[in-house]
């Protein structure tokens, strides 16, 4: 499988802490697109000029794992696959690098816009705690029916434009586990956050420039989908399978 070359990102200029507040964009329209590794290089080499490289220390791609929460029947995974609205995913997540972790609500609800609530946890192995289930029952979900579904893991580079309201964020070696079973992927999932749909922003115009079109991906999804958890199943194969991005046994 192809792997990505973080040496790509090395003539990128540091992204600033006042640069990277002013694009937190916790309320935002997110916009998808998934990358053939090989193609990867051309598409920062776009986006060099115009946009800054958020580092961690000296570190061009942060380290995160996410540990997902869904029902028994994966109620959150069949109101995806649905496209019902709003619909929420619960999880939480460890920035690694920086040693810390977060229990996050996102919310996605009509017109595609997504809404990110979290808190600050004390612990930064994602281990659920009884902090975790108060907040998700503060956002009126009802925490006691769920349990941890799937454990993710990427490295990700994160792009500011110095001029543009938008952020760019880059995820390669995703990897899925749940139930001692995993997987990995080859591609890269390129994401565009912006306060509202912009569709000639710096990134838009570099991805669409390169001939790459917005595409639906939900790694949730796609990690219940890959790992055979549920039934029926999404076309996350079936997509994967075409960009190449899958292993040989999953081919």
């Amino acid at each position: 499988m192809a792997h990505f070359d973080p040496t790509a990102l090395e003539d990128f200029t540091d992204a600033d802490a006042v640069l990277w507040t002013e694009r937190a964009l916790q309320r935002r329209i997110d916009t998808k697109f998934l990358v053939p590794l090989p193609r990867v290089p051309a598409l920062l080499e776009n986006l060099r000029d115009s946009h800054a490289l958020l580092r961690t220390g000296e570190r061009p791609l942060a380290r995160y794992e996410t540990l997902y929460f869904d029902s028994a029947d994966l109620r959150f995974y069949r109101e995806h696959l649905r496209g019902r609205r709003p619909r929420h995913k619960l999880r939480l997540r460890a920035h690694l690098d920086r040693a810390l972790s977060f229990a996050e609500i996102k919310t996605k609800s009509a017109g595609a816009r997504v809404h990110k609530k979290r808190q600050v946890r004390a612990d930064v192995p994602l281990i659920p705690s009884e902090a975790d289930r108060r907040f998700f029952e503060r956002a009126e979900i009802v925490a006691d029916t769920l349990g941890p579904s799937l454990r993710t893991t990427y490295r990700r580079a994160t792009l500011v434009p110095t001029a543009a309201d938008e952020r760019v964020t880059v995820d390669v070696e995703l990897a899925f586990r749940a139930n001692e079973r995993s997987v990995a992927l080859s591609l890269a999932v390129v994401e565009v956050k912006q306060p509202h749909f912009a569709g000639r922003s710096p990134a838009m115009l570099a991805l669409r420039g390169l001939g790459l079109r917005p595409a639906s991906f939900s790694k949730y999804c796609a990690g219940i989908d890959l790992l055979g958890l549920s039934r029926p199943r999404g076309d996350f194969r079936h997509r994967l399978r075409r960009l190449g991005a899958l292993p040989m046994d999953l081919r």
